[in-house]
């Protein structure tokens, strides 16, 4: 049986590390999906996509370069060179990030 299992709640109230744990302790995969909507809207930043020009999301992730690999119980995010991973932090990424 394949089970996936969602946290929601606010910014800063501890979803990653909780998820971490109990994808732990459950040898479940954790899969940081905040880190993939964020990497995306970087993405399409950088393709010069406008904040709300859905269609032309739809075109532009297409194209993306952007993977998962496993490793252990944990999903890590790879991305093109073009893309720094600790870019996905700054906080003009959360402008778009909810129209993706």
């Amino acid at each position: 049986m394949i089970y996936n299992i969602a946290i929601d709640g606010p910014a800063g109230a501890g979803k990653s590390t909780i998820a971490r744990r109990v994808a732990k302790e459950l040898a479940f995969v954790y899969v940081d999906t905040g880190a993939m909507y964020r990497a995306m809207a970087l993405y399409l930043i950088r393709s010069g996509a406008g904040k709300e020009d859905v269609k032309e999301f739809g075109r532009l992730c297409q194209g993306a370069d952007i993977a998962g690999v496993k490793l252990g119980n944990l999903l890590r995010l790879v991305a093109p060179q073009h893309i720094d991973l600790a870019d996905l932090v700054i906080h003009s990424l959360l402008l778009i990030v909810k129209h993706i």
